[in-house]
């Protein structure tokens, strides 16, 4: 323990202490790993055409497509649910409307609310994703409903069977979404 320097206050005690200038020089190897050599315009653009390349692996395969399917698919269910509410409500029971009736109905409609909810949020996410223009699918799906709105209100829909015209109107939803949304985002692709 004797033999231990002394620290005072960051000076050397000894002056042999002081290690000469040369060691103090960095290590021109780390200096390098930290600081690599600046790629040329080429060497960057061919990483970035990689990166793209890795990138377009993890994109869904067609996005226009699984749009139009999943947004069929509720109005679908949604059509189901609209024809069927009035059987349940007012139905041939004696006992009335039942607790079980207003339950199913109301966690059916909450249900269809969240799928809607979700396919909305799906649609933004993808057109996000693709960099896709939201507002022209949204305005084809708007003009969409309003006419279908239109033709329910005036009565058009109701003259014709159930079995022609629901898948009919199924298939129109999903080709005009299809269309919107192959529109925005297949382009991209």
């Amino acid at each position: 323990m004797a033999n231990k320097p002394k620290i005072s206050h960051y000076a050397p005690s000894d002056p042999s202490d002081v290690k000469p200038a040369s060691s103090a020089t960095p290590d021109r190897s780390r200096l390098a790993q930290l600081y690599p050599e600046p790629k040329t315009y080429n060497q960057r653009k061919h990483n970035d055409r990689l990166l793209q390349q890795a990138y377009r692996r993890y994109w869904p395969k067609r996005p226009y497509l699984n749009i139009a399917a999943y947004g069929s698919v509720i109005m679908g269910l949604s059509i189901w649910f609209a024809q069927n509410l009035n059987a349940w409500w007012f139905g041939s029971s004696d006992k009335g409307i039942t607790m079980a009736t207003v339950f199913f109905t109301f966690a059916m409609g909450l249900g269809l609310a969240f799928l809607l909810i979700a396919w909305v949020n799906y649609v933004n996410k993808q057109f996000s994703y693709f960099g896709g223009v939201t507002q022209v699918f949204w305005l084809v799906y708007a003009v969409l409903l309003t006419v279908l709105l239109v033709l329910w209100l005036s009565g058009w829909i109701w003259e014709y069977t159930n079995i022609l015209w629901i898948p009919a109107l199924i298939v129109a939803h999903f080709i005009t979404v299809f269309f919107s949304a192959w529109r925005t985002i297949g382009k991209i692709l």
